[in-house]
């Protein structure tokens, strides 16, 4: 990316003093798939209610291995000792669904596509809301990256069953 306006009013402004855009590019990437998600599989009305219905209407048994990588990065990602489910802020009831889906043996696809869902949501709510280090996005570039793809191949496999 060149030198935009945006990126030299926040250095020249004390909020960055640099910004390294290799590192937040996921990032800059996950609103668009987020709106276009929102729009095409949730009428405009995302919630993590819709999530187990959305995930069971979806066939995407096609793309088993892709969903299984992300879903087998998330597991890793909050269930080892540096990072936890409770950095997500979820709601109680959600947190505990996924715990249980990432301690299940086997697993359904739709439990898993739920769960990747549920942590896409909460991925988009922390962007939005809240105070941001830049130092913070960069940690979190790959699970953008990570999230971006799921989306993709959801999107995806909604526009061609429909």
């Amino acid at each position: 990316m060149s030198d935009l306006f945006e990126k030299l009013w926040l250095e020249q402004n004390i909020f960055y003093d640099s910004l390294d855009e290799n590192k937040l590019k996921h990032i800059f990437y996950f609103p668009i798939l987020w709106n276009i998600f929102e729009k095409e599989l949730c009428n405009n009305r995302a919630s993590l209610n819709k999530y187990k219905e959305i995930a069971s209407k979806i066939n995407i048994n096609d793309k088993l291995q892709e969903i299984n990588q992300i879903y087998n990065y998330f597991k890793q990602r909050y269930t080892s000792k540096y990072y936890t489910l409770s950095a997500l802020r979820l709601p109680p009831d959600i947190e505990r669904l996924i715990k249980e889906n990432f301690n299940k043996e086997e697993i359904f696809l739709h439990e898993q596509v739920e769960t990747l869902l549920c942590i896409s949501f909460r991925l988009r709510n922390n962007l939005y809301h809240g105070i941001k280090c830049v130092k913070k996005l960069y940690e979190q570039n790959e699970n953008f990256a990570q999230i971006n793809k799921f989306l993709i191949l959801v999107i995806e496999r909604y526009n061609n069953d429909n």
